[in-house]
């Protein structure tokens, strides 16, 4: 059976009999205007009826185990019939609203006004089968716990914490962080299986023990807050593996990309060893300014455990600039490459057309040290191309996102290694893109 809102049970109530509610004079002569009259007087009869009916069912759902002093007064009752009164109490009550939205407006029309009340089964008491609730742990002992609904596991012995099983690791409930195996744990080695698809947010957040991670280029870090407040300067292993792929339309984004823009977010003094010198100064260069502090596994002096002496990296390389034909002396120019929010790279995927996605900056203009939003007149701007993406007749074009809308931006130089385009809204985020 449909149910209606009150407001409108109370609406349809007022069409059915908006004359009679006014209290105004009725014209009878005709017969079919005195039918019609007649049938609104019954149907409003029936109106009350089924309001007091539905007001004490919906009492009687609200409380399945009647009061003694209501069953004694009830066996005791010298008449059979609510009166008036209590029926005007009944309909005044907010559970009569619950109880009429069971009814449909057409229903108090044709069914008769006088009805035998049905009979009222016997109350059941529903029973269900227990269901296992998503994020909670088994603890089955020998240090092995299992994440129920999922293969996910974690073998927890002494010093060190290991995730491992298949699949994602979900979005742990910020209000339930104690429920996680290694909450108080003092564990400082954290291993994740490269098995291991996706960690979610607040999956180690604010575990101030662990400062040695390993984990794999093919796990996805959904939310950077999956490491946050956990120990001072912490080490992360990344060991090589086949990097796994997310496509927002024609665009991809890799695991390998997830872990990079975590790296290059985080506050927290920390440093990334990877397998070799050459995946060390790719990772490194992902971005302007690089990510700080990242070395060779194969470095045998381990320089990560004296970070203060052998800090590197968080160095910005001018990529950006206002182009010498429309010159602004007031106006300072800078330009980061950084991983966005995934919600970019859907709207760039709804822009891109028949062109392939290169990587993404921010540009900032800034006059008097705020920044500006918007020029008083077009200016142009020159943007270096990265190396990776240079080539002999490619064609370069900028999607920006701002003020909630995407424009473009096609290339008005010749050449190979710097595109140079035209705009009143500088400051914003872009996505570089080739054909």
């Amino acid at each position: 059976m449909r149910f209606l809102a009150p407001v409108t049970c109370c609406k349809a109530a007022k069409e059915l009999f908006q004359n009679s509610l006014c209290g105004r004079e009725h014209d009878y002569s005709d017969d079919k205007a005195q039918k019609m009259w007649e049938r609104r007087k019954r149907m409003k009869g029936k109106m009350r009826y089924h309001k007091g009916l539905a007001a004490l069912l919906a009492l009687t759902l609200s409380f399945p185990i009647v009061p003694e002093i209501q069953t004694r007064a009830a066996e005791e009752s010298e008449t059979e019939h609510t009166t008036l009164e209590e029926l005007e109490t009944l309909e005044t009550e907010d559970t009569t609203w619950e109880a009429l939205e069971d009814f449909e407006t057409d229903d108090l029309a044709e069914e008769p006004m006088e009805t035998e009340p049905e009979t009222q089964e016997p109350e059941t008491e529903e029973t269900t089968e227990q269901q296992t609730i998503p994020g909670t742990w088994t603890h089955t002992g020998d240090g092995w716990h299992y994440l129920d609904g999922t293969d996910i596991r974690a073998y927890m012995d002494g010093d060190i914490i290991r995730l491992c099983g298949t699949g994602d690791f979900p979005d742990v409930d910020y209000w339930k962080l104690y429920e996680r195996p290694w909450h108080s744990s003092s564990a400082q080695h954290l291993i994740i299986d490269s098995s291991i698809t996706s960690i979610g947010a607040y999956a180690f957040y604010k575990c101030p023990n662990i400062k040695y991670i390993t984990i794999a280029t093919s796990t996805f870090i959904n939310n950077k807050n999956a490491f946050e407040g956990i120990d001072i300067s912490p080490v992360f292993r990344i060991v090589d593996e086949k990097v796994q792929t997310r496509m927002y339309g024609t665009i991809p984004y890799t695991s390998l990309d997830s872990i990079q823009a975590f790296a290059q977010s985080s506050a927290m003094g920390a440093c990334y060893i990877l397998d070799d010198n050459r995946k060390a100064t790719a990772f490194q260069e992902s971005t302007n300014p690089t990510i700080g502090n990242v070395y060779s596994a194969k470095n045998t002096k381990a320089p990560w455990n004296k970070l203060s002496k052998n800090a590197n990296g968080r160095k910005a390389t001018p990529i950006c600039k206002l182009s010498p034909l429309t010159p602004d002396p007031t106006l300072k120019v800078s330009a980061q490459r950084l991983y966005p929010g995934t919600a970019c790279y859907e709207a760039y995927a709804a822009f891109i057309e028949d062109y392939t996605f290169a990587t993404t900056f921010n540009i900032m203009v800034e006059k008097e040290e705020q920044p500006v939003k918007e020029t008083a007149d077009e200016l142009d701007y020159i943007l270096t191309i990265p190396k990776a993406y240079r080539r002999a007749g490619r064609s370069f074009r900028l999607l920006a996102i701002g003020d909630g809308e995407v424009y473009i931006y096609d290339d008005l130089d010749s050449y190979d290694d710097r595109m140079t385009f035209r705009t009143k809204k500088p400051t914003t985020a872009y996505a570089l893109v080739y054909k």
